[in-house]
């Protein structure tokens, strides 16, 4: 149930106070609030690992930014090849 009415009140403040102008960090912000509501005696949701985020940042700027794009495709390579 609390669950539930978590989901329900973030729903109501985004159709509220929400609008086109909405940035990409308060929508990534929303979307890490959303990840962590669980029920009691559920386990923690588990953060993304920094490739995961990373993998996330570049499909979100390849369009836009294709130039950006390249140097963080190479920084993922980078991290992968350092093991990280």
């Amino acid at each position: 149930m609390p669950k539930e009415q978590a989901k329900a009140l973030i729903t109501e403040w985004h159709e509220k106070f929400a609008d086109d102008n909405t940035s990409s960090q308060q929508e990534d912000l929303m979307m890490r609030v959303n990840a962590h509501i669980h029920e009691l005696g559920e386990a923690e949701p588990v953060d993304p690992t920094i490739l995961d985020a990373v993998e996330l940042y570049l499909t979100e700027i390849e369009a836009e930014h294709p130039q950006g794009a390249a140097v963080v495709r190479q920084l993922l390579e980078t991290l992968k090849n350092i093991g990280v």
